[in-house]
């Protein structure tokens, strides 16, 4: 009987152990989710997010002020490279000399007369009248100032684009000596460069202008994002067939076309603020 009743409890654990679902084993964390730990653990993730942000940025800005001479690098000669980094340094003696202080100063006087703006439309004095009238007086003064900058550079790149173009083999004897002046090759560069440096004086302070008036992040953001599609079509797309074809000339007219689609954007910003403030105005 003893017998029996063993078997009997035996047979009844077997039943319970074969209909007792088996215990899940433990799901161990995923990849993702073990460095997302990791960076919490040992960074603090807000920081973490800025850097890249800026690390991004800076990897943009790179290729922007280093595009044309990777290109070069990888499409062009020796040669090609010489002629280019020549010219590049003669021609841009005048952009440095003469350009650039403007482009500095427009930004600080955009800042400036902006921020006026926006003080104005912050004030609340009780005389409505007299802050709805100095808002719109420092809507035109910063209107015109605009006009007024954008046509100044306009003309001197263009006079300097006319002249200098003409002239380009007389400086180069006078700098490089006269086998760099009787070069075609160099010449041609940089005369296309003096082209150059006119669109190159639109572009700086039409972005002048984003820059000094930009109040939020996302503005100067969508600037980048302008910036880093016109570095993929202009050195991505356009420079390798141009060098291919025209060799530096080429490149400075990737350049050129760089410099145009970023104007473009920078002006339609432009158009797009003074609009936004007459109808806030209105």
């Amino acid at each position: 009987r003893t017998d029996i009743q063993g078997k009997q409890r035996s047979i009844s654990n077997d039943i319970d152990a074969s209909t007792t679902p088996a215990a899940q084993p433990s799901s161990s964390p995923s990849p993702s989710t073990k460095l997302r730990q990791l960076l919490s653990t040992n960074f603090d993730i807000p920081t973490l997010r800025l850097v890249s942000i800026f690390t991004a940025q800076s990897v943009f800005k790179h290729l922007l002020t280093e595009g044309d001479r990777i290109v070069l690098t990888l499409l062009g000669n020796s040669y090609d490279r010489g002629v280019y980094g020549m010219t590049s340094s003669i021609g841009g003696i005048a952009s440095r000399m003469l350009l650039q202080p403007v482009e500095e100063n427009a930004r600080l006087l955009f800042g400036r007369l902006g921020g006026d703006i926006t003080a104005a439309a912050d004030d609340n004095d009780d005389d409505g009248s007299t802050t709805s009238t100095s808002r719109k007086n420092n809507m035109e003064t910063l209107e015109r100032t605009y006009r007024t900058l954008i046509k100044l550079v306009l003309y001197l790149g263009l006079v300097f684009a006319s002249l200098a173009t003409n002239y380009t083999s007389i400086l180069l004897r006078i700098l490089a000596g006269n086998r760099w002046g009787s070069d075609v090759a160099a010449t041609s560069a940089l005369s296309a460069f003096c082209v150059y440096t006119a669109l190159l004086a639109l572009n700086g302070t039409t972005e002048a202008f984003v820059y000094g008036v930009a109040s939020t992040a996302k503005d100067v953001g969508v600037l980048s994002t302008v910036h880093a599609v016109v570095t993929v079509v202009a050195f991505g797309l356009v420079a390798p067939v141009l060098v291919g074809r025209d060799g530096t000339v080429g490149l400075v007219g990737a350049n050129c076309v760089a410099m145009m689609l970023r104007s473009l954007y920078s002006i339609y910003y432009a158009s797009a603020y003074f609009c936004l403030l007459s109808s806030n105005h209105g």
